[in-house]
């Protein structure tokens, strides 16, 4: 199906429309105009204005996309957890580099002399005692341990991009839904500006038949007008804020400071244009670019390397040992034989290898099975993401194929109000109609004109639900590929179809 633009480009019927004889028409619309303003919902109104603000910037999406992702704080703080992973990484490579202990003791001690069979201390001669150890060692081979370690640093790694992907998603898609929004606010400013003349218009009129003393003259409908222009006052205020909010959404999303007024520069509100795919196809897609996904996939992974590591520390370490003594002192009579033990004067040096083995059964079968379980419920949060996952793509497909249809609805509607208000018009200047008549027209025909771009925002906003929850832009999804590629769909294309 197809999207065509009302063939009219004027935002309210052209002036040609009403003879001389509609002068009263105007404090009609004034009536017609407050009625439309309470059927409004309170997401649209001209953009503001702050007096604080002392710099202007306009951009495209794509610019503010690319001004978010510059520095934002969410993505700097996931680039600063890659790191850390990164790090324990190497780590895990840094068990093979020889760990060496240091040992340095230096005291007085008095005089040891003669031999072992003949010995003797001298308390009255005292002097230095020196004494350095270095021991080291590194593992050569520990049963799967270090190969754990590795794999669990590794899938930290894709945890970390993979939570830093889910911030930037969310991030692209709160920009993008505050352009939108804005769009939608230049719009809806279009047709309040002009409703606003209107009644001024009706404003002037009765004022001039005030002051000529026309016979025709209600001072109950100055009253009415009155009235109605505080309450129309009160709800552009009302609107405003709203509006306020999501500009403030699209800055704070940029990065820039409270003193900075953005203003979109692609201010057309027209639908995406693209191919609309099952949603299997789309669930295919999401299995691969889901950015949650894959940060699931990474914590599966973690957990089944935190399993392989419990289950390795049941077996020993084999190990290179090396240490080195070196001990003297002045006061102490080196031993000459070899088979003397002599703690004073010492120069050895030593390489083996040896079994590193911890046996604690209790504590090592309780973290085994804890680590079982963790894996168990790590595999579990997986198959449950993806059933949920599944609903939230045929919810959001289904969402975007009836907005697509509402926008057909409303153009129609749009078309048939706008043909309605001018034969009502028409009929009225004959003498055929009567001023109720034109009300209601007039009140519709506002009505269908906000509403039909109430219905391309909402189906743009339910093309970018869809987009977060498949984890890739679906306006650049060829149904049939595996992947995204290029389409001619454009925000400035009226085409939409479903399949």
């Amino acid at each position: 199906m197809t999207h065509v633009l009302p063939s009219s480009t004027n935002r309210f019927p052209d002036a040609s429309l009403m003879s001389s004889k509609l002068n009263r028409v105007l404090v009609i619309f004034a009536y017609a105009l407050v009625s439309l303003l309470y059927w409004l919902p309170g997401n649209a109104a001209a953009t503001p204005t702050t007096a604080e603000t002392t710099e202007v910037v306009s951009v495209s999406s794509a610019q503010a996309i690319d001004r978010a992702l510059a520095g934002h704080p969410t993505l700097r703080a996931g680039d600063a957890d890659i790191d850390a992973m990164k790090a324990r990484l190497l780590a895990a490579w840094g068990v093979y580099v020889p760990k060496i202990d240091f040992t340095t003791l230096f005291t007085v001690m008095p005089a040891v002399r003669g031999d072992p069979f003949n010995g003797f201390t001298d308390y009255d001669d005292w002097g230095p005692f020196v004494r350095v150890d270095v021991a080291a060692d590194s593992p050569i081979y520990a049963f799967g341990q270090l190969e754990a370690l590795r794999d669990a640093a590794r899938a930290g790694i894709d945890l970390s991009r993979a939570k830093r992907a889910i911030a930037q998603a969310e991030l692209v898609y709160q920009v993008r839904r505050a352009y939108c929004d804005l769009q939608l606010a230049e719009e809806v400013k279009a047709v309040l500006l002009d409703g606003k003349k209107y009644l001024e218009r009706a404003r002037k009129r009765l004022e001039t038949m005030e002051e000529e003393d026309d016979p025709q003259y209600d001072q109950i409908e100055m009253l009415k007008l009155r009235v109605f222009e505080a309450d129309v006052q009160e709800r552009v205020f009302s609107v405003e804020r709203d509006l306020s909010r999501a500009e403030h959404m699209l800055r704070q999303s940029m990065g820039l400071g409270v003193d900075v007024a953005v203003r979109i520069t692609e201010r057309d509100l027209s639908p995406y244009a693209f191919v609309v795919a099952e949603s299997a196809q789309y669930m295919a897609l999401a299995l691969q670019s889901r950015p949650e996904i894959a940060a699931l996939n990474a914590k599966d992974a973690v957990a089944q390397s935190e399993v392989d590591l419990q289950l390795a520390r049941f077996f020993p370490t084999l190990k290179v040992i090396g240490n080195y003594r070196l001990a003297y002192s002045p006061v102490a009579d080196d031993q000459l034989s070899p088979f003397a033990s002599d703690s004073y004067n010492v120069h050895t040096v030593g390489v083996s290898l040896g079994l590193s083995w911890t046996f604690d059964l209790g504590q090592q079968l309780g973290r085994y099975h804890e680590a079982l379980a963790k894996q168990e419920k790590a595999h579990q949060d997986r198959e449950a993401e993806i059933l949920k996952l599944q609903m939230d793509i045929e919810n959001a497909t289904a969402d975007v194929k009836i907005q697509a249809q509402l926008i057909e609805i409303q153009a129609s509607a749009l078309r048939a109000a706008r043909g309605w208000l001018i034969a009502k018009s028409d009929l009225y200047d004959t003498g055929f109609a009567t001023l109720d008549d034109v009300q209601d027209a007039l009140v519709e025909y506002y009505k269908r004109k906000i509403g039909h771009y109430q219905a391309i925002s909402t189906f743009n906003l339910a093309v970018l639900k869809l987009s977060r929850v498949v984890g890739a832009d679906v306006t650049e999804y060829v149904p049939g590929t595996t992947g995204g590629a290029p389409s001619q769909n454009r925000m400035d294309s009226p085409k939409i179809e479903s399949r």
